[in-house]
């Protein structure tokens, strides 16, 4: 958004800090610097190397929890590790049931 009358302000957002192991593509705008558009005066600096260890830590589970630290392969190996649970159920299921099946038709219990 550009400044305005009634929005005088205007950021700018950049990556200052060398690469951390839990960073994403969301972690420049944590780098910012306001400046006041009426007079230049700087309103805002917010530097993410000198914040808080828990701000720090709410950002990185923030970046687990949307997987966005290591691109795509990331993204794909959350994929696979979500889709786990969901497969070993119905799997378990099926095997569980051929099971049941073939024990009834052991003890004539089922006609199949």
């Amino acid at each position: 958004m550009f400044p305005n009358a009634s929005n005088p302000e205007l950021r700018v957002l950049g990556n200052l800090a060398p690469r951390e192991l839990l960073q994403s593509a969301h972690s420049a705008t944590l780098h910012r610097v306001s400046f006041d558009v009426v007079d230049g005066t700087v309103t805002e600096i917010r530097d993410r190397r000198r914040e808080s260890v828990g701000s720090r830590l709410d950002r990185w589970s923030y970046i687990l929890h949307i997987g966005d630290f290591a691109g795509l392969f990331g993204k794909g190996v959350y994929l696979v590790v979500g889709l786990a649970p969901t497969v070993l159920a119905l799997t378990g299921a099926f095997v569980w049931g051929a099971r049941v099946r073939r024990r009834g038709r052991e003890r004539g219990n089922l006609s199949t």
